[in-house]
Protein backbone atom coordinates (compact mmCIF):
# COMPACT_ATOMS: atom_id res chain seq x y z
CA UNK A 1 0.00 0.00 0.00
CA UNK A 2 2.87 2.36 0.70
CA UNK A 3 4.28 1.66 -2.76
CA UNK A 4 0.90 2.33 -4.40
CA UNK A 5 0.42 5.57 -2.42
CA UNK A 6 3.88 6.77 -3.42
CA UNK A 7 3.20 6.06 -7.10
CA UNK A 8 5.95 3.44 -7.39
CA UNK A 9 3.37 0.65 -7.98
CA UNK A 10 -0.01 0.41 -9.67
CA UNK A 11 -2.72 -2.18 -10.30
CA UNK A 12 -3.98 -2.95 -13.81
CA UNK A 13 -7.02 -5.17 -14.50
CA UNK A 14 -7.03 -6.58 -18.03
CA UNK A 15 -6.52 -9.77 -20.02
CA UNK A 16 -3.14 -10.86 -21.36
CA UNK A 17 -2.92 -10.95 -25.15
CA UNK A 18 0.66 -12.22 -25.33
CA UNK A 19 4.06 -12.17 -23.72
CA UNK A 20 6.48 -9.86 -25.53
CA UNK A 21 10.24 -9.44 -25.42
CA UNK A 22 9.84 -6.52 -23.01
CA UNK A 23 6.89 -7.60 -20.89
CA UNK A 24 3.15 -8.23 -21.32
CA UNK A 25 0.85 -7.04 -24.09
CA UNK A 26 -2.71 -6.56 -22.87
CA UNK A 27 -5.87 -6.98 -24.95
CA UNK A 28 -6.53 -3.27 -24.50
CA UNK A 29 -3.33 -2.62 -26.50
CA UNK A 30 -1.29 -1.36 -23.55
CA UNK A 31 2.03 -3.01 -22.83
CA UNK A 32 3.44 -3.49 -19.35
CA UNK A 33 7.20 -3.40 -19.08
CA UNK A 34 8.43 -6.26 -16.93
CA UNK A 35 11.76 -7.66 -15.80
CA UNK A 36 10.11 -10.59 -14.02
CA UNK A 37 6.68 -12.18 -14.61
CA UNK A 38 5.19 -14.31 -11.82
CA UNK A 39 2.33 -16.46 -13.11
CA UNK A 40 -0.69 -17.05 -10.87
CA UNK A 41 -3.79 -18.61 -12.40
CA UNK A 42 -6.06 -18.02 -9.40
CA UNK A 43 -8.78 -20.26 -8.04
CA UNK A 44 -10.78 -22.89 -9.86
CA UNK A 45 -14.05 -23.51 -8.02
CA UNK A 46 -15.43 -27.02 -7.69
CA UNK A 47 -18.86 -28.12 -6.58
CA UNK A 48 -18.81 -30.74 -3.80
CA UNK A 49 -15.02 -30.78 -3.69
CA UNK A 50 -14.81 -32.43 -7.11
CA UNK A 51 -16.96 -35.43 -6.16
CA UNK A 52 -18.84 -36.88 -9.13
CA UNK A 53 -22.48 -37.49 -8.28
CA UNK A 54 -24.56 -40.17 -9.96
CA UNK A 55 -28.23 -41.12 -9.68
CA UNK A 56 -29.35 -44.59 -10.71
CA UNK A 57 -26.09 -45.07 -12.58
CA UNK A 58 -26.28 -41.80 -14.50
CA UNK A 59 -24.06 -38.84 -13.73
CA UNK A 60 -25.82 -35.95 -12.02
CA UNK A 61 -24.44 -32.76 -13.56
CA UNK A 62 -24.31 -30.00 -10.97
CA UNK A 63 -24.72 -27.17 -13.50
CA UNK A 64 -28.02 -28.67 -14.71
CA UNK A 65 -29.59 -28.56 -11.25
CA UNK A 66 -30.95 -25.89 -8.93
CA UNK A 67 -30.06 -25.38 -5.29
CA UNK A 68 -32.96 -25.95 -2.91
CA UNK A 69 -33.26 -23.50 0.01
CA UNK A 70 -29.56 -22.75 -0.31
CA UNK A 71 -28.37 -26.12 0.99
CA UNK A 72 -29.77 -29.09 -0.97
CA UNK A 73 -29.49 -30.20 -4.57
CA UNK A 74 -32.46 -30.68 -6.87
CA UNK A 75 -33.19 -34.36 -7.64
CA UNK A 76 -30.43 -35.48 -5.27
CA UNK A 77 -31.70 -37.86 -2.55
CA UNK A 78 -30.40 -36.66 0.84
CA UNK A 79 -27.74 -34.47 -0.79
CA UNK A 80 -26.90 -31.39 1.26
CA UNK A 81 -23.99 -29.01 0.85
CA UNK A 82 -22.84 -25.78 2.40
CA UNK A 83 -22.35 -22.51 0.57
CA UNK A 84 -21.89 -19.39 2.66
CA UNK A 85 -22.44 -15.68 2.22
CA UNK A 86 -20.26 -13.46 0.07
CA UNK A 87 -21.27 -10.35 2.01
CA UNK A 88 -20.96 -11.74 5.55
CA UNK A 89 -19.30 -14.53 7.49
CA UNK A 90 -19.32 -17.82 5.58
CA UNK A 91 -20.05 -19.72 8.78
CA UNK A 92 -23.36 -17.90 9.35
CA UNK A 93 -24.87 -19.82 6.45
CA UNK A 94 -22.90 -22.98 7.24
CA UNK A 95 -24.44 -23.05 10.73
CA UNK A 96 -27.93 -22.55 9.28
CA UNK A 97 -27.31 -25.39 6.84
CA UNK A 98 -26.33 -27.75 9.67
CA UNK A 99 -29.46 -26.81 11.61
CA UNK A 100 -31.70 -27.24 8.54
CA UNK A 101 -30.28 -30.68 7.78
CA UNK A 102 -30.68 -31.78 11.41
CA UNK A 103 -34.31 -30.55 11.39
CA UNK A 104 -34.99 -32.48 8.18
CA UNK A 105 -33.44 -35.67 9.55
CA UNK A 106 -35.60 -35.46 12.67
CA UNK A 107 -38.70 -35.03 10.49
CA UNK A 108 -37.73 -37.98 8.28
CA UNK A 109 -37.07 -40.25 11.24
CA UNK A 110 -40.37 -39.37 12.89
CA UNK A 111 -42.25 -40.26 9.69
CA UNK A 112 -40.19 -43.31 8.75
CA UNK A 113 -38.74 -41.77 5.59
CA UNK A 114 -35.32 -42.86 4.33
CA UNK A 115 -34.84 -40.22 1.66
CA UNK A 116 -35.86 -36.68 0.81
CA UNK A 117 -35.58 -35.34 -2.74
CA UNK A 118 -36.02 -31.65 -3.61
CA UNK A 119 -38.34 -31.66 -6.60
CA UNK A 120 -39.47 -28.76 -8.80
CA UNK A 121 -42.36 -30.97 -9.95
CA UNK A 122 -42.17 -29.62 -13.49
CA UNK A 123 -42.22 -25.95 -12.50
CA UNK A 124 -40.13 -23.68 -14.73
CA UNK A 125 -37.63 -21.55 -12.82
CA UNK A 126 -35.48 -18.72 -14.16
CA UNK A 127 -31.81 -19.20 -13.30
CA UNK A 128 -28.97 -17.00 -12.15
CA UNK A 129 -25.44 -17.72 -10.86
CA UNK A 130 -25.32 -19.36 -7.45
CA UNK A 131 -22.48 -17.03 -6.40
CA UNK A 132 -23.17 -13.33 -6.91
CA UNK A 133 -19.60 -12.25 -7.60
CA UNK A 134 -18.22 -11.01 -10.92
CA UNK A 135 -14.71 -12.20 -10.04
CA UNK A 136 -12.90 -14.14 -12.74
CA UNK A 137 -12.55 -17.27 -10.61
CA UNK A 138 -16.36 -17.33 -10.27
CA UNK A 139 -17.38 -16.50 -13.83
CA UNK A 140 -15.05 -19.08 -15.35
CA UNK A 141 -16.40 -21.80 -13.04
CA UNK A 142 -20.14 -21.29 -13.49
CA UNK A 143 -20.40 -24.42 -15.64
CA UNK A 144 -19.11 -26.42 -12.65
CA UNK A 145 -21.64 -25.09 -10.14
CA UNK A 146 -25.35 -25.64 -9.62
CA UNK A 147 -27.76 -22.80 -10.36
CA UNK A 148 -29.79 -20.49 -8.22
CA UNK A 149 -33.37 -19.68 -9.13
CA UNK A 150 -34.95 -16.26 -8.87
CA UNK A 151 -37.65 -17.30 -6.40
CA UNK A 152 -37.78 -19.46 -3.31
CA UNK A 153 -37.32 -22.23 -2.49
CA UNK A 154 -34.84 -22.40 -5.38
CA UNK A 155 -33.08 -19.08 -4.80
CA UNK A 156 -29.76 -18.60 -3.03
CA UNK A 157 -29.87 -15.27 -1.22
CA UNK A 158 -27.16 -13.16 0.34
CA UNK A 159 -29.36 -11.94 3.18
CA UNK A 160 -28.80 -13.46 6.60
CA UNK A 161 -31.81 -11.80 8.25
CA UNK A 162 -34.34 -13.01 5.65
CA UNK A 163 -32.78 -16.48 5.60
CA UNK A 164 -33.01 -16.65 9.38
CA UNK A 165 -36.69 -15.73 9.29
CA UNK A 166 -37.40 -18.32 6.59
CA UNK A 167 -35.53 -20.98 8.57
CA UNK A 168 -37.64 -20.30 11.65
CA UNK A 169 -40.92 -20.85 9.79
CA UNK A 170 -39.66 -23.37 7.25
CA UNK A 171 -42.12 -25.84 5.72
CA UNK A 172 -40.12 -29.04 5.32
CA UNK A 173 -42.63 -30.48 2.85
CA UNK A 174 -42.36 -27.59 0.37
CA UNK A 175 -41.32 -28.89 -3.08
CA UNK A 176 -40.00 -32.07 -1.45
CA UNK A 177 -40.56 -35.72 -2.33
CA UNK A 178 -40.14 -38.20 0.52
CA UNK A 179 -39.77 -41.95 0.27
CA UNK A 180 -38.98 -45.18 2.07
CA UNK A 181 -36.38 -47.60 0.77
CA UNK A 182 -37.39 -51.25 0.57
CA UNK A 183 -36.41 -53.29 3.62
CA UNK A 184 -33.89 -56.13 3.48
CA UNK A 185 -35.16 -59.71 3.71
CA UNK A 186 -35.12 -61.64 6.99
CA UNK A 187 -32.07 -63.57 5.81
CA UNK A 188 -30.15 -60.35 5.53
CA UNK A 189 -29.93 -60.27 1.76
CA UNK A 190 -30.78 -57.17 -0.22
CA UNK A 191 -34.29 -56.71 -1.53
CA UNK A 192 -35.20 -56.00 -5.14
CA UNK A 193 -34.12 -52.39 -4.70
CA UNK A 194 -37.56 -50.85 -5.14
CA UNK A 195 -38.64 -47.89 -3.07
CA UNK A 196 -41.89 -46.26 -2.09
CA UNK A 197 -41.84 -42.57 -3.00
CA UNK A 198 -44.36 -40.06 -1.65
CA UNK A 199 -44.81 -36.70 -3.36
CA UNK A 200 -46.05 -33.95 -1.10
CA UNK A 201 -47.43 -30.90 -2.85
CA UNK A 202 -46.44 -27.48 -1.47
CA UNK A 203 -48.92 -25.94 0.91
CA UNK A 204 -50.98 -23.11 -0.56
Amino acid sequence: FEAIRSGRASVVTDRIAEITADGILLESGDELQADIIVTATGLNLQAFGGIELSLDGERLEAHDTFVYKGHMLEDGPNVAWSIGYTNASWTLKADMTAQAVAKLLVYMRSHGYTHAIPDRQGKAVDSRPVVDLAAGYVTRSLNELPKSGTERPWSVRQNYILDRIDARFDDLTESMTFGRAAKSSAAGTASSGTANVYRIQPRK
